[in-house]
């Protein structure tokens, strides 16, 4: 079965890319045009294929391996779109002791016979980050 197969192969070669840091096949997972957003945990919305693919070459070019425990929460499908929720367990070396889940968000669009990635959206868990409360003229604002 090829890479994107199906959105759930496509996922699995996404992670398994990110793991290996194999940026190439990480953007075969990629669709191929500009329709594409990127978000990384704490850092801003990436449009477009260039802006992306730099991001993740930046991530993945730090030579550091990753391993991931993943725990899908929620998965829908039709026959053009899947939308995976996740939570991310990111581990170096094999050490995940103390390491908080990364939840994502993945988009994937069927192009063709093949399922490719339009949006991955990825955040650290509100609930486990004291909130922080900016007040301006009496109102709050997040």
């Amino acid at each position: 079965m090829s890479d994107t197969a199906s959105a759930d192969a496509a996922e699995a070669a996404f992670y398994d890319a990110f793991a290996k840091g194999d940026h190439p096949r990480m953007m075969r997972i990629w669709a191929p045009d500009d329709d594409i957003v990127c978000i990384h945990p704490m850092g801003p919305r990436l449009t477009g294929r260039e802006v992306v693919a730099a991001s993740w070459r930046q991530i993945l070019n730090h030579g550091t391996f990753h391993q991931f425990d993943l725990s899908m929460k929620s998965k829908w499908q039709s026959e053009t779109l899947a939308v995976h929720v996740l939570d991310e367990i990111i581990s170096l070396d094999g050490n995940s002791s103390g390491i908080r889940p990364v939840l994502a968000t993945n988009v994937y669009r069927r192009i063709g016979h093949h399922w490719h990635m339009v949006a991955h959206h990825a955040g650290i868990d509100a609930q486990e980050v004291p909130a922080v409360t900016v007040r301006r003229d009496n109102a709050t604002r997040h």
